[in-house]
């Protein structure tokens, strides 16, 4: 795809600092990548006439270059594309160096940049960067110690007693939470009144206690980096000087989305204006009428200063693209006829900064047959639509023209989108979809905590944590973990006896299962303990019967997630981390349940819409009014304002505040509304339309006024002209909801005790799902051979393996020192997967042993030495056999093997290379080894070969030959495998697979505690006694151990 003339210009012109003003669909990436390619000298531009092609080319080097983006996806999508079309034009030595280029994030920028200069600031170059909830959570910690530590009079000069005389505690805390973290406008902001700068005094106090917070712990958050790069260009000029001499160009994309803070940065590196030409040139890229993120300090009056102060530069200029390769006319049509004007028309008397022209865009493709815009219109009959009805009507009525299109013109469910101007309709509009059977996905990026299976979890870590807290017991007994009747629970409360049949055996089993976990509470990580919960009380299946039970188990899974994170923290730090991230509103998104491409309808909020784009669209529920700011604090540009006693009998600041912000909102509103209509490729639904009177201040109003209050009837037309002045309709369909009060609810009928009970369907069938996991490793399998009561409490019950005691090593005597069997193991496996030159061998030795945690002494040690000697020596015999010197070799290959009968066999052979039209497989064993003793260590492996043998055969290739291979002493134990020997191997593995899953003998295994071992099932102990001694679980008690006698 070549480039329009507005394309060509911004990749041509290398002398200026362009603002390129790109349009929705006119290709602004396409144009990025362009511009990078003709930086690095890639001929993708036409050189002028009488210019030799040499002379025609620049020739910037990758690392002079920086593209800076605001999300990681697309700084992903963004580098994909530049490596794709490095390719495409041979720059095969480019194209390898992408993943290393300077495209991400403006905090990646920042963080980056701050380890490279910091030290001349006096910062450390080790920067450890917080996510949004760590640094959320410190934000509250500061807040709350500030307020408090003052409150207790701790000598700083902060006077609250304006403030705290007419607000709460509470609020006063919050707001100090939401001002300290946007340094840079919390120093612009006028207080206004005593009670306002007290506040901000406040404020500021516990900014500058995060920021030592930060600083001390060689951290920043986000705002930090932003705000501190920009202090540390503004005031250090040798650190600015050097990276001017850095760059050659600074790409900032979506440049309409930037804040104060971004917009210095910008120019403190390029200078425009300045007339130097040793500054990197700026390429701001991005649309003002799609800056739709206020709430995340993005400020578009910043794209009227620029294109203003570029308009007068004489090194600056101003590009505009206005050729869409995304919507047919019809479509761009109806936006200059109904969006168009009501971005034009002025929100008061005099136009704001923060208002936004429009610009109409060209198609470069023809109509298709029919329209290409419907709008959907409800009929009341002359009478009240009520919202929900009409909701309803609308969802369904969705749901009929996205079914027609995909039948009747072959689009696919993923070519399709809904899109919501919010989350809180979801529920009418999904399960329309899911009535007409259209497979749909919710696009969600937040509601994570306030999900009830989360919800569900975390209430039983409190019960877990505190047996005193008789909300979450009686929540956790009541809920459906454990399912007890509240007349059982209050018949306890006042000594009456259950009524219902075995209320008493499962109040019992929740009360006991609150006790055993209790017992293991901060002595293995959170995670495994709710692991725990979810097998012993079989949450899961209950989640099978729900009507979202995908995304609910998907939830649940990316939780254990989130809890393995936070490993190293006990029960009540977990909870008061996850309080803290739901009283802040943190929201993190709900596991992702299908991937980008995949043939599902999307259903999205239209700020996530955002950058996309689809076949069809619709856009529903347009008839939604705007919302009036009621918050006690207000925060503007430049002032706050704190809600007065008397603010409606003498309205004041806070009341002028409001009012400025609602201006502001309803322009942002009317982007929205752009961004909206201009994702669709080919079909434009518009849903929430009255037949009569639309709804004031809404959409549905706004849109039908610009288009000239069309009369809305079914198979109707309105007529639209844009800007190609080619006269246009949108098909009208219209639905009567109702006579008179249309759509007004019935009151509906009490039912009888008779009626209720019939409803309630009988019991269902109890769910069996086997004990333990249905994922296996030779490892396992091979646990499970020599003791099935050790791989019980490591692999079903998920007890980690306390260490062993020394006494009970034997009676003889310690252990010769030499380096641990098991560390040298990791390391040398390790260190073969990464090297493929020797002088790597030490670099890779010490990160091993950092990365993998070894404890390992250290190198100037004896017993250091010795072990990093050893590992030397073994990785030095590896590299050295022909084994690791063939050609085609793969080091270290993972597998999983997804078997027919439903089990999950994971693994990773050490080397596999090619061999007679077949594999050769390695497996390097680093365990000490007499001479001469090699093939009965092998023999011990026998079912680790088999399990490769067959899971790589069933795989990729029958395996011809397996070597073990013992690199301490250079020998190999090595067997050919026909056919028959294949088939001997997979059944071999079959027979240890069918071992695992036979059941347990004891009836109360479910019901096992750690400290009675003698309620443990009955599994045989070890087939070798020797392996009780170096085995943990012995000294506990939980296990007596074999001896020779019961081996």
């Amino acid at each position: 795809m070549g480039l329009n003339p507005g394309q060509e210009r911004a990749v041509r012109e290398r002398e200026k600092h362009l603002l390129v003003a790109a349009g929705a669909g006119t290709g602004k990436t396409h144009t990025v990548v362009h511009r990078l390619l003709h930086e690095l000298g890639v001929d993708v531009l036409p050189a002028p006439a009488g210019t030799p092609v040499a002379d025609a080319r620049p020739t910037t080097p990758l690392h002079a270059l920086a593209a800076i983006t605001f999300t990681n996806a697309a700084a992903a999508e963004l580098k994909a594309k530049l490596r794709a079309a490095l390719l495409e034009h041979g720059a095969y030595a480019l194209a390898t160096e992408v993943d290393v280029a300077s495209v991400g994030t403006i905090h990646a920028f920042c963080g980056d940049l701050l380890r490279q200069h910091g030290l001349r600031a006096g910062r450390s170059p080790e920067l450890a960067v917080l996510d949004e909830g760590q640094a959320a959570a410190l934000a509250a910690e500061v807040a709350r110690d500030t307020v408090v530590e003052i409150l207790a009079g701790d000598g700083t000069d902060v006077a609250l007693g304006a403030l705290l005389e007419s607000h709460g505690l509470g609020d006063v805390t919050g707001w100090v939470q939401t001002l300290m973290r946007d340094a840079d406008r919390l120093a612009r902001l006028d207080g206004g009144d005593a009670a306002g700068e007290a506040l901000l005094a406040l404020a500021h106090e516990a900014r500058r206690r995060l920021v030592a917070r930060l600083e001390a712990e060689r951290a920043a958050d986000f705002d930090r980096l932003i705000v501190a790069t920009r202090d540390l260009l503004r005031d250090e000029p040798a650190v600015r000087r050097a990276v001017q001499r850095t760059l050659r160009l600074l790409v900032i994309d979506e440049f309409q989305d930037v804040d104060p803070a971004m917009h210095e940065i910008a120019w403190l590196i390029a200078e425009p204006g300045s007339g130097r030409a040793d500054t990197p040139r700026l390429l701001l890229v991005g649309d003002p009428k799609q800056s739709i993120y206020r709430f995340r300090r993005a400020d578009v009056t910043l794209w009227r200063k620029a294109e203003r102060e570029f308009e007068r530069l004489p090194d600056a200029d101003i590009v505009r693209l206005d050729e869409s390769r995304r919507s047919i006319p019809a479509i761009l049509a109806f936006v200059d006829a109904a969006v168009g004007p009501v971005l034009d028309a002025p929100i008061e008397a005099a136009r704001r900064d923060y208002e936004v022209d429009y610009a109409p865009i060209r198609a470069t493709q023809a109509d298709l047959p029919g329209p290409g815009v419907e709008l959907f219109a409800v009929d009341g009959g002359g009478g009240k639509v009520h919202v929900t009805p009409q909701r309803e009507a609308e969802a369904a009525w969705v749901a009929r023209r996205f079914r027609a299109l995909h039948q009747e013109r072959g689009i696919p469910w993923g070519e399709m989108a809904l899109l919501l101007p919010t989350w809180t309709v979801l529920d009418t509009y999904m399960p329309a979809l899911e009535a007409a059977g259209i497979p749909a996905y919710a696009n969600r990026s937040g509601k994570f905590w306030s999900c009830r299976e989360v919800q569900d979890v975390v209430l039983a870590l409190r019960a877990v944590r505190d047996h005193a807290d008789e909300v979450a017991v009686t929540g956790f007994l009541r809920g459906p973990m454990v399912g007890v009747r509240d007349e059982t629970l209050v018949g306890r409360v006042v000594g009456r006896a259950p009524g219902a049949a075995g209320e008493e055996e499962r109040l019992q089993a929740g009360l006991g299962l609150l006790g055993e976990l209790r017992e293991l509470r901060d002595r293995v990580p959170v995670h495994r303990l709710v692991e725990r919960l979810l097998e012993r009380t079989g949450y899961l299946a209950h989640l099978l019967a729900q009507e979202d039970r995908q995304q609910a188990i998907a939830n649940v899974m990316l939780l254990l997630e989130r809890l393995q994170q936070w490993s190293s923290e006990g029960v009540g730090e977990v909870l008061r981390l996850v309080r803290e991230q739901v009283e802040l509103g943190d929201e993190a998104p709900q596991a992702r349940l299908y991937d980008r491409g995949e043939d599902v309808v999307t259903v999205s909020s239209i700020h996530s819409a955002k950058g996309l784009e689809w076949t069809v669209v619709a856009w529903a529920d347009l008839s939604r009014q705007p919302k009036e700011k009621d918050d006690a604090m207000l925060v503007g540009r430049d002032r706050l304002a704190l809600k007065g006693d008397d603010e409606k009998a003498a309205p004041g600041p806070w009341t002028d505040l409001r009012d400025e912000e609602a201006r502001e909102e309803e322009a942002e509103r009317r982007r929205l509304w752009y961004v909206a209509t201009t994702r669709a490729k080919r079909h434009l639904l518009l849903a929430g339309f009255r037949v009569g009177t639309q709804e004031k201040s809404s959409p549905a109003a706004a849109l039908h006024a610009a288009l000239g209050k069309p009369v809305l009837a079914d198979g109707g037309e309105v007529a639209y002209t844009g800007a190609d002045g080619t006269p246009r309709a949108a098909r009208v369909h219209v639905q009567r909801v109702g006579d008179g009060m249309a759509g007004a609810p019935a009151p509906a009928p009490v039912p009888s005790l008779e009626a209720l009970a019939a409803r309630v369907p009988a019991a269902p069938a109890p769910i069996v799902a086997p004990l333990g996991r249905r994922r296996h490793s030779a490892t396992e399998l091979m646990q499970h051979a020599a003791c099935p009561t050790r791989h019980w409490y490591r692999y079903v019950m998920r007890v980690p393996e306390p260490p062993p005691e020394d006494a009970a090593r034997g009676a003889a005597g310690p252990r010769p020192a030499r380096p641990d069997a098991r560390a040298v193991g990791t390391a040398v496996h390790d260190v073969l997967e990464r090297i493929r030159h020797e002088e790597e061998l030490d670099d890779l030795l010490e990160a091993a042993i950092v990365q993998r945690d070894l404890e390992v002494a250290a190198p100037d040690s004896a017993a250091g030495t010795a072990f990093r000697d050893e590992v030397r020596r073994q990785v030095r015999e590896a590299l050295a056999s022909p084994e690791f010197a063939a050609t085609g070799g793969r080091r270290e290959l993972r597998f999983t093997w997804l078997r027919d009968d439903g089990r999950i066999l994971e693994g990773a052979a050490d080397l596999v290379t090619p061999a007679d039209g077949g594999l050769a497989v390695t497996d390097v064993k680093t365990a000490a080894a007499n001479p001469g003793d090699e093939p009965q260590v092998a023999a011990k492996y026998a079912l680790q070969r088999d399990a490769y043998v067959a899971a790589l055969g069933a795989i990729e290739a029958p395996v011809q030959s397996f070597t073990f291979y013992f690199p301490a002493t250079d020998a190999r134990v090595t067997e050919a495998f026909d056919e028959p020997a294949r088939a001997a191997a997979a059944a071999r593995l079959d027979a240890a697979l069918d071992c695992l899953a036979a059941p347990l003998t004891a009836p109360d295994a479910r019901r096992t505690t750690l400290d009675d071992h003698a309620r443990r099932p009955t599994l045989p102990l070890a087939t070798d006694p020797n392996l009780c001694t170096r085995c943990g679980y012995r000294r506990p008690g939980w296990c007596p151990g074999a001896t020779p006698e019961t081996a």
